[in-house]
């Protein structure tokens, strides 16, 4: 199993992938939990969201740890949000208990990429990746059109590095 590098107050952006890569977020009420969850888990596991994104299959989250190292966030984030989803899914009728094979439970992939931001200009570059991804994935038009898109105010920006 791969280790990862953990920096404590470290900037990171992850990528995590539903599994088999699902597109179970076109759904408006299944990405409000993942938006709810990220804020929730932010608060419990100290961690700062300058920017997240929740695309069809995967989320992107640009955050900076200030507790628990990455891994450890990852892991309760994921793991509250499948539960919820699935909570939902089952709210609705969906039996989740059914073969994963047919995609009935929701999943995450079981890891993620991260990436450590090194300096501003990376910052800003993973930044915009996570502000123009539904716009180059043909969503929308313009990032402030989509509804599951989230950037910080600039404020909270200045003196990272």
């Amino acid at each position: 199993t791969q280790r990862r590098y953990h920096i404590p107050k470290g900037i990171y952006f992850i990528t995590t992938n539903t599994a088999n890569h699902v597109s179970w977020f076109t759904e408006d009420s299944l990405c409000r939990i993942v938006m709810e969850h990220t804020w929730m888990n932010a608060l419990a596991k100290h961690f700062t969201v300058f920017a997240f994104v929740i695309m069809p299959d995967h989320l992107h989250l640009l955050l900076q740890t200030h507790g628990d190292d990455i891994s450890e966030c990852m892991r309760s984030l994921k793991t509250n949000c499948s539960r919820e989803i699935n909570r939902h899914l089952r709210s609705a009728g969906v039996d989740t208990r059914a073969a994963k094979s047919n995609h009935a439970a929701f999943q995450w992939q079981p890891r993620f990429h991260d990436h450590i931001i090194r300096n501003t200009q990376d910052f800003k570059t993973h930044l915009d990746y996570i502000r123009n991804n539904p716009v180059r994935a043909g969503l929308v038009e313009h990032p402030e059109d989509y509804p599951y898109l989230y950037v910080a105010p600039d404020e909270v920006f200045k003196n990272l590095f």
